[in-house]
């Protein structure tokens, strides 16, 4: 979230406070060079394999390796489970930036 003043006084302080408290946004991604090569050793060349494979619903599967869908806990725990790769093998943390919503707070001026 993005903070728009709309007073001068006191207005640094403020910005420097509201900043700290924006928590930092992360998601999850496959890496899909690595998951791939872990696939294709498991002779998983298709979707309804890899879901096979995984106990989990194709539909599933598939938003999650194409990215409509960060990996929930059942595919990432049933990756982990399935195949001897560990976390940071195959799954990647993004750090991305806070959505760019803007919020005007007025601030009185000292008096």
């Amino acid at each position: 979230m993005r903070v728009v003043l709309a007073s001068v006084a006191g207005q640094q302080s403020l910005v420097a406070q509201l900043s700290e408290r924006v928590p930092r946004m992360a998601t999850l991604s496959i890496d899909t060079e690595a998951f791939a090569a872990v696939r294709a050793s498991q002779g998983l060349d298709t979707v309804q394999a890899l879901a096979a494979a995984l106990s989990l619903d194709k539909g599933t599967v598939s938003r999650a390796l194409n990215g409509e869908t960060a990996p929930g806990p059942k595919f990432i725990s049933s990756v982990l489970l399935t195949f001897p790769v560990k976390f940071e093998d195959v799954f990647t943390i993004v750090d991305v930036a806070a959505p760019t919503q803007t919020q005007t707070i007025t601030v009185p001026a000292a008096a």
